[in-house]
């Protein structure tokens, strides 16, 4: 996923699993996706969403996002998890914030060389509205500049919902949570903010809903039956939600 304020006509992806230091014509892969706009922010902001498919495990890989017209944004480079048993490291909170002590906690993080971060919701404390969109701007800009690992790779993410992500905290419709939904493609593919991630052979993590756009029972509730029974089989299950 990635922003742009101009109408860019193309969401674009070049990429490839060595170092291309941004010269388009280099790198041997290219994706294209679509973007989509927020209702009732004002500023033209496109969000993009291209997915990368084929990729291999284990490997790193380096990419640009933009198009030919506006211009391309610096390279920045992902590795993919390992395909073997080998001992996956990831780091989990929540309570996140833009405060200077947020930014201390990330380095700390990133430090410990995660593949990825769960963040179990409360993430830029926007609190679901359109007026306070320039705090998520800089919670992105705190993860691009301080998520790094040592060897400077960007750390994916993987985001639960929580009362902060939404105007009225609690029982609300989905258009209540507008950035969450908005700019990331997790559950909100199949229009729910409850979704499992599988990791790797050994784990799924469910993120789910403590009750801020889905009730906790219900179509929420078989669906986590549904999920589980499907997993059965599988050595690591963990949950991970805001309200205890």
């Amino acid at each position: 996923n990635y922003h742009t304020l101009d109408k860019a006509a193309l969401s674009e992806i070049h990429y490839d699993t060595q170092n291309r230091a941004g010269q388009i014509d280099d790198y041997r892969w290219r994706s294209v996706g679509a973007a989509h706009t927020i209702g009732g922010l004002s500023e033209g902001r496109l969000i993009h969403v291209v997915e990368l498919t084929g990729l291999k495990p284990g490997d790193s890989y380096y990419f640009v996002a933009g198009d030919e017209e506006h211009g391309y944004s610096p390279e920045i480079k992902f590795r993919t998890l390992p395909e073997s048993d080998a001992p996956i490291r990831f780091v989990v909170g929540g309570e996140m914030g833009i405060s200077r002590y947020a930014v201390k906690m990330m380095r700390i993080a990133a430090e410990r060389d995660p593949l990825f971060a769960v963040i179990g919701g409360d993430l830029a404390y926007a609190n679901g509205r359109l007026s306070r969109g320039m705090k998520w701007d800089r919670w992105f800009d705190n993860w691009r500049d301080t998520f790094v690992s040592p060897d400077g790779f960007m750390t994916p993410m993987i985001l639960a919902i929580g009362n902060h992500e939404v105007h009225g905290g609690y029982g609300r419709p989905p258009e209540k949570a507008p950035f969450y939904l908005g700019y990331f493609r997790q559950g909100a593919r199949q229009g729910r903010t409850y979704f499992s991630k599988r990791v790797g052979k050994r784990l799924v993590l469910y993120l789910l809903d403590s009750g801020h756009i889905a009730s906790h029972g219900g179509l929420q509730t078989e669906w986590l039956e549904s999920e589980m029974a499907e997993d059965g089989e599988i050595s690591y299950r963990l949950a991970i939600y805001h309200v205890p």
